[in-house]
């Protein structure tokens, strides 16, 4: 007989590939509750992915193409609790807000404790995050750490998350939000929850974001309260590989330097990355959280952002905490 229906969500593109782990994530495989795989596959061939589910951490390759059919027939495993893995890494697999929001009420029910989530280089936007933020309030998720790193994500999205969080209902202690268009008002939201002592957050990751000093000045408040229990900040601003800017008629342009067959070729890359812009005030703020001695941070990464004389004579004293250098 065909192994548990978690499994029979996925489209067998060949034995071969079947027993191997792979396949197609585009449509469900007819009659589910049929007691014979689907063709001439043999119930041996459903073992790879049994064991692939149940493994800690479900890894979904870039040449796997989930796509939001896919994480919808993905999350319906989810959901029944037929799938018993706790983490989900499914990066590159052009899911947007419809997908996402079928994975995040799935993890709302409890069903599969989902501890870590990551799914960079998506699209899910805030749309998504609400979704999440949503079902963290409502159901019974077992999240700890979140990766959404380059996924749209925008202040809307981040006040979502912030208010879950400061219902207490939340486990999260890491949140990787880095390379989306998070700005002062989000990181503000952010700040406000940290400090209301109701999580155990301990890491926020906002790399090549839009935050700027208001947004800093926010996060330095909640620090001196004792009650935010960052260890871990990063707002720094990481360099796309390989690059230089040219100036072009409306601003910048991102061109990357590629070598094809012994020929230079420049590519002009037109969706720039967002910047922190943090500067000297913000700098001076988080220097005084800082002198407190009520924070619990280890390491700030701020390369990158517009500190200058200032604000670095602020943060020299703390220089253990803070890092500068470049990624």
């Amino acid at each position: 007989m065909r192994p548990a229906a978690a499994f029979s969500i996925l489209a067998v593109t060949s034995c071969a590939a079947l027993a191997s782990g792979a396949g197609s994530w585009e449509l469900p495989v007819p009659d589910a509750e049929a007691d014979a795989p689907p063709g001439d596959c043999p119930a041996e061939a459903w073992t790879a992915w049994g064991e692939r589910c149940q493994m800690r951490q479900l890894e979904i390759k870039k040449d796997e193409k989930l796509g939001d059919d896919g994480l919808s027939l993905l999350a319906a495993a989810f959901a029944s609790g037929d799938c018993k893995t706790s983490g989900l890494h499914a990066p590159s697999q052009s899911i947007g807000p419809a997908g996402f929001a079928d994975l995040a009420a799935a993890i709302g029910k409890g069903a599969t404790k989902i501890g870590g989530l990551s799914l960079p280089s998506n699209t899910i936007g805030d749309e998504g995050l609400q979704s999440l933020s949503k079902a963290m309030v409502d159901g019974e998720t077992a999240l700890v750490s979140i990766s959404l790193n380059e996924n749209q994500i925008g202040d809307d999205g981040a006040v979502a998350l912030a208010q879950a969080i400061e219902t207490g209902k939340t486990k999260l202690a890491g949140i990787g939000l880095g390379d989306n268009q998070i700005g002062d008002r989000g990181l503000e939201a952010l700040a406000t929850a940290c400090g209301t002592g109701k999580t155990k957050l301990t890491s926020l990751n906002l790399f090549n974001n839009k935050v700027g000093d208001a947004g800093m000045v926010a996060l330095a408040s909640a620090l001196e309260t004792g009650t935010c229990g960052l260890t871990t900040l990063d707002l720094s601003r990481k360099p796309l590989p390989r690059v230089r800017h040219l100036p072009i008629a409306h601003g910048l342009c991102f061109t990357d330097i590629l070598r094809v067959h012994a020929r230079t070729v420049a590519v002009c890359v037109t969706t720039l990355r967002a910047a922190n812009i943090i500067g000297d005030e913000g700098a001076i703020a988080l220097a005084a959280a800082l002198k407190t001695g009520k924070t619990q941070l280890k390491v700030v990464y701020l390369w990158g952002n517009k500190i200058e004389g200032a604000g670095k004579a602020a943060l020299e004293p703390y220089s253990k905490i803070i890092d500068w250098s470049a990624p």
